[in-house]
């Protein structure tokens, strides 16, 4: 039998879990501005004086009170009128900024006009520290995380006690992937006002982005007993509990973030994705839906629904790509995670060299440059692209990071199984064998099998591949993969019984592989039966009517 070298290249799984991943990066964009922002202003300020000294009564004062009502158009509409009475009101600028950034609508136009309000602000009052906060709170929402942290450094300067500075500058270091860093900082905040709701809720998402999900959920049951109608605490816990694959209490905190403000988006958003994570599909577009009637251009529900048509039953990946494009569309260009779900619906469609740039637009916009991971995974999308040299450069990028990483080293080994010119199946191997001594994988065994097998080593090839076959929670394609390529390797030892057995077992894990078909018409020519090899190549090229060593197969016979 020939060696089919398109026949044993492992192949990735669809990936389902990334849906969780996702809303931790909604809950950390939208919940440090908008979720967590939006409800505790002046008013509710145990830590900042200078403010309160600021205000005064009248317009402006009202504004924040409809503020912290959500009642954000009322609020826009007071400031404006604050600032038309006296148009050195500092404070009646940075109102009406959050009035813009927090209103569940915010567009790109809001941003820009929140932004302008924001630096008007400054240059009325280059001291107050409020308008620096706010001023790195933008810089987030782009994702210039440098630029943030210096705003906030300067609002330190300008007032060593505003709690808020801490808070966001610990949010900073938590993104950027300076743990202790960021926790000296939530120690501070907590010293200047241990009794601030939003000081638990910003650690709590800490934790989360953490994966410390009981400390999480203890600093949210902290900031709702401060303030039992904290609707964004009792969402921001439901996502913690739906962690733990607590899904009753998770939709208990949804129901009640809801039922204290029922014009709140993210927490049908959030309640969504837990029903998607129990496979409750149909429930789960309900939910999205009642975000969408709040407001049909919230970037959060457009991914949420993208989210929906990727992982339902029968997924319909261009119906996800087109919800993550109205998301971007909107303005929602700065998230690596959507970037990285955007490019998993690509690669599930077949379309790679997207896959690929979006991978690269993750990695770009992702504040923590030690994480390789959208790095390895644009290097595997260019592999499959067949961009040899370009997934040679980022798994080569990935190594200079992180020099032990297994990921990188598997796809530099598959370059040279695969790379015109450049084939080279011992150093194929020598990279391989790198990835397992750090890391034993499926993909690390399942690929050496390959080489193996492509170097005539037979039975070390079915050693891997039966040793890949142990894993658990193996994707099925997977599976189909390293039977059908056990079974090239017995064919190709003259024992057909048992090729034949691993066939089957190839088709049986995903009967629309073609590659055992067009194997057992092989196996089936080998064993003289014409009939039963025809079938089997017509088989093949049902399921992929593009084979051409099947046609040509069936034209020799």
């Amino acid at each position: 039998m020939d060696k089919q070298e398109d026949n044993s290249k492992s192949e990735k799984p669809k990936k389902k879990w990334w849906i969780w991943v996702i809303v931790i990066a909604l809950v950390g964009l939208f919940g440090l501005l908008f979720m967590v922002g939006g409800c505790y202003l002046l008013s509710k300020k145990g830590g900042d004086q200078q403010a309160t000294d600021i205000l005064k009564e009248g317009l402006t004062k009202e504004g924040y009170v409809a503020l912290d009502e959500h009642k954000y158009s009322e609020a826009r509409e007071l400031f404006s009128k604050a600032i038309e009475a006296d148009d050195q009101d500092a404070m009646a600028y940075i109102g009406r900024a959050k009035s813009y950034l927090y209103d569940p609508k915010n567009d790109l136009n809001f941003r820009i006009m929140a932004s302008e309000d924001t630096e008007q602000a400054i240059v009325i009052n280059e001291n107050l520290a409020d308008a620096f906060v706010f001023r790195a709170e933008l810089f987030i929402r782009e994702s210039e995380y440098g630029k943030a942290a210096e705003e906030v450094e300067k609002a330190i300067a300008k007032d060593e006690n505003n709690i808020d500075a801490y808070l966001v500058k610990g949010y900073i270091q938590t993104r950027q992937g300076l743990t202790e860093e960021a926790e000296k900082d939530y120690a501070k905040a907590e010293k200047i006002d241990k009794n601030y709701p939003r000081l638990y809720v910003e650690r709590g998402l800490h934790y989360v982005i953490e994966d410390k999900f009981e400390k999480a959920i203890k600093d949210y049951n902290k900031a709702i007993e401060l303030d039992p109608r904290y609707e964004i605490a009792y969402s921001l816990l439901g996502f913690a509990y739906g962690q733990q694959d607590k899904y009753n209490e998770a939709k208990e905190q949804f129901e009640k973030a809801i039922e204290i403000y029922p014009e709140f988006p993210h927490a049908y958003i959030n309640y969504g994705d837990i029903l998607i994570q129990q496979g409750k599909f149909d429930k789960a577009l309900e939910k999205f839906k009642e975000a969408e009637k709040i407001d049909p251009e919230y970037a959060p529900m457009k991914i949420g629904m993208g989210n929906y048509y990727y992982n339902k039953d029968e997924p319909d990946y261009p119906k996800s790509i087109e919800y993550y494009n109205d998301a971007i569309d909107i303005g929602y260009r700065y998230n690596w995670i959507f970037y990285s779900n955007r490019a998993l619906a690509y690669r599930n469609i077949g379309n790679h060299k997207f896959a690929a740039d979006d991978f690269m637009a993750a990695a770009e916009v992702n504040p923590d440059k030690s994480n390789t991971e959208y790095l390895v995974e644009a290097a595997e999308s260019y592999f499959d692209y067949g961009d040899f040299q370009k997934a040679f450069d980022r798994a080569n990028e990935v190594l200079a990071i992180d020099p032990s990483s297994a990921s990188a080293n598997i796809w530099l080994g598959m370059v040279y199984t695969e790379w015109p010119d450049h084939i080279d199946w011992a150093r194929a191997l020598d990279y391989i064998n790198k990835s397992l001594n750090t890391e034993e994988t499926f993909l690390g065994y399942a690929n050496r099998g390959y080489v193996y097998y492509n170097q005539g080593k037979l039975d070390e090839a079915i050693r891997d591949l039966e040793k890949a076959l142990q894993w658990k929670d193996v994707p099925e394609i997977e599976k189909a993969v390293s039977y059908n390529n056990i079974c090239a390797a017995y064919t190709d030892k003259d024992d057909f019984d048992q090729a034949i057995m691993y066939c089957d077992k190839a088709i049986a894990a995903d009967e629309k592989f073609s590659k055992p078909y067009y194997n057992l018409g092989v196996i089936y020519i080998e064993k003289g039966d014409i009939n039963k090899a025809r079938d089997y190549f017509g088989l093949a090229l049902k399921y992929d009517p593009n084979y051409e060593q099947a046609k040509e197969a069936i034209g020799n016979l």
